[in-house]
């Protein structure tokens, strides 16, 4: 039996996140800021990412839960 509970975090907006997710997720081997590019302009993305010390190289499924609301919260 699995249970899934929803982690509420301080400044994200659960709706908006899953959104994020969504897109990270979309295209399964394109790297993480290709995806997000349709979130917000690609350039803000690699920014925001290589900010928060990730490689702009990296694709969804090597990142954390804890990076991907880094991530969110970065882009506002």
């Amino acid at each position: 039996v699995v249970i899934f509970r929803r982690k509420e975090v301080e400044g994200v907006d659960p709706q908006k996140f899953l959104s994020f997710m969504k897109l990270a997720f979309a295209k399964r081997r394109k790297f993480v800021v290709t995806n997000l590019g349709a979130y917000k302009p690609k350039e803000d993305v690699i920014k925001a990412v290589v900010e928060l010390g990730i490689s702009d190289k990296v694709r969804a499924e090597e990142l954390t839960v804890e990076q991907f609301i880094s991530i969110f919260k970065a882009l506002g």
